[in-house]
């Protein structure tokens, strides 16, 4: 008898002790996935000591990204005897491919199992383990398309070995059936060898419910032999539903309100994704041992070309005329253009001002252009000859080293300052026969009757009387034309600051221009750069260059509207208060 008694109360001790222990677990879903896509880790406590556990989760940070952590906590009683269970959840993503490892979790006294799930390859759809032929189009990975995966991404390259600056054409494709948002432009990972500039915008097309986007790239590698083209990746997230959810649109008050949702928006969940290209390895040439140590200009085609200011320049001993030079090259990038060398002689004087530069989109390639203005002013006259300009490049097409050249001209320079001299001596020669003119008029006056003084006096009234009244309507006329001047002043400025507010670049063009015109009428104003140089204001002259870039190269970028309209209001300011001074010198 005392023996059962023992018995059931070791019994009942084992019982309670068992009830009252913990227990940890741990299960991921799901177990598959391709690389780029989240996993969910759930951990799980039942025990009545659950509000004091908390599980180390800092052992997944080595292999894992973990994105959200989240917990909920439920109590039961069971014929009196309260029961915890405590469940935390986790969203991971894996950092490789192959199989990875969630390692065991701790907590306390207790630990869970460790977890294995299997990373393929972005792209690679993921299959049941139990369905034999996904299995082995898994394992084969060579047919698998844009169809048999949620979204994936890819890269290639024109070419594979480019010369060192070479442009490189790329696209980057991304496939795209989850409505993925993006929380990041594509990022180039260890990118420190390359030069990197997007052509154009992204194209964006639906294919049989599938968003395909395509995004060019000019790449230049930066050094020669082996180089890896850099992985691409990007990050976004996209909304996943439960395959039990139905869509149920909601009515009554708020249809009344015109408002609309989807009831499955309230239990939907954000799913992060990260999708990374694979990097491509290039062979990169180096510069042609035979180029010399002139500057490395790999390119497609390369030209030059030269503009007068005027049509038909007429050239003069010490007088200046402008010359464009312009230099275009395809497949590289502005930063790459060489700054031109201009020959000095004795018989110009020549310089050059610093490049308007711009890049566009041309085919599949990108197309630079620098146009620099060059002042000559002849040192001789006669027949002289301006220097042939030429630029050594290395055709990547071809594989040959070529020229682009601006013949040497043969111009006729006038003796500007010869015929001044001679014209100085005439002028001396016929100072000295006036006195006699005027001795010889003075006999014949002399000879004249007195009744003729008041003839003369007569027409002296006449003449007087005639020269007063082109004075005073040359006052009247210069009082209007001033007036009018000052009207057309003011309406330049109103159209200025109607098209700075409405970022009408053309427009803007067009007003400056106009105001420059009547602003400096002694001077020729052929474009923007000749407006800033007029202007002769830094700042002035760095939102001229904006808005050439804005009107020429495609580009967007904000002009500061305060700096334009104050260099503008100076310039009439002081237009208005300026009295005649002596022109200044061009160059000295």
């Amino acid at each position: 008898m005392f023996q059962r008694v023992i018995f059931c109360v070791v019994t009942v001790m084992l019982w309670s002790a068992e009830s009252l222990a913990g227990q940890l677990s741990a299960k991921v879903e799901p177990q598959q996935i391709q690389f780029g896509d989240t996993v969910r880790l759930e951990v799980s406590y039942e025990g009545q000591d659950a509000g004091l556990i908390q599980p180390k989760f800092d052992v997944l940070g080595n292999d894992f990204i973990v994105y959200s952590t989240s917990s909920s906590m439920q109590v039961q009683y069971v014929n009196g005897v309260g029961q915890q269970k405590r469940v935390w959840t986790l969203v991971l993503m894996p950092q490789k491919e192959g199989t990875m490892v969630i390692p065991a979790i701790s907590a306390g006294q207790y630990s869970t199992a460790q977890l294995n799930i299997e990373v393929l390859p972005t792209g690679v759809p993921t299959v049941k383990k139990t369905s034999q032929n996904a299995a082995k189009i898994v394992a084969d990975n060579t047919d698998v398309t844009s169809a048999n995966a949620d979204f994936w991404m890819e890269m290639s390259a024109d070419i594979k070995n480019p010369y060192l600056q070479q442009e490189v054409n790329t696209t980057l494709v991304i496939y795209d059936s989850k409505n993925i948002q993006f929380t990041e432009d594509p990022f180039f990972i260890n990118a420190d060898d390359w030069k990197i500039k997007q052509i154009g915008k992204p194209e964006i097309t639906d294919k049989n419910g599938q968003r395909i986007i395509k995004i060019r790239y000019a790449m230049f590698p930066q050094k020669s032999g082996r180089l890896m083209l850099p992985a691409v990746q990007v990050k976004g997230y996209y909304i996943e539903r439960s395959q039990n959810q139905t869509t149920k649109s909601v009515n009554g008050f708020f249809r009344f309100l015109d408002i609309g949702f989807d009831i499955t928006d309230l239990t939907s969940q954000q799913k992060p994704i990260m999708m990374r290209t694979k990097p491509i390895e290039m062979k990169v040439k180096p510069i042609p041992e035979d180029y010399g140590n002139d500057w490395w200009l790999p390119a497609t085609t390369v030209s030059l070309s030269a503009r007068w200011s005027d049509e038909r320049p007429v050239f003069k001993v010490g007088e200046a005329v402008t010359r464009e030079i312009t230099l275009s090259a395809t497949g590289v990038d502005e930063s790459q253009l060489p700054i031109l060398e201009f020959a000095q002689n004795e018989a110009w004087k020549q310089y050059p001002e610093n490049p308007v530069t711009v890049t566009v989109e041309q085919g599949r390639e990108l197309r630079s252009t620098a146009v620099t203005r060059v002042v000559y002013i002849p040192q001789r006259g006669g027949e002289q000859i301006i220097p042939e300009i030429k630029l050594h490049w290395y055709n990547v097409k071809t594989h040959q080293i070529e020229n682009a050249i601006i013949p040497a001209e043969k111009m006729y320079v006038g003796g500007m300052i010869n015929d001044v001299a001679s014209v100085a001596r005439s002028a001396t020669g016929a100072s000295d026969a006036i006195p006699v003119a005027s001795e010889k008029i003075t006999e014949i006056h002399t000879d004249k009757k007195s009744g003729n003084s008041d003839l003369r006096l007569i027409i002296l009234m006449i003449i007087c009387a005639f020269l007063c009244g082109i004075i005073c309507n040359y006052l009247f006329f210069r009082h209007r034309i001033v007036n009018n001047g000052e009207r057309a002043s003011d309406d330049s400025m109103s159209a200025i600051t109607r098209n700075l507010r409405s970022a009408d670049y053309r427009a803007l063009r067009d007003s400056l221009m106009h105001w420059g015109e009547k602003m400096f009428k002694n001077n020729c104003i052929n474009n923007l750069n000749d407006l800033a140089e007029q202007v002769k204001a830094p700042e002035f002259t760095e939102q001229m260059r904006l808005l050439n870039q804005n009107l020429y190269a495609g580009s967007n970028v904000p002009i500061n509207a305060e700096i334009i309209l104050k260099y503008v209001k100076k310039q009439q300011k002081s237009k208005a208060t300026d009295k005649v001074a002596p022109l200044p010198d061009l160059y000295k």
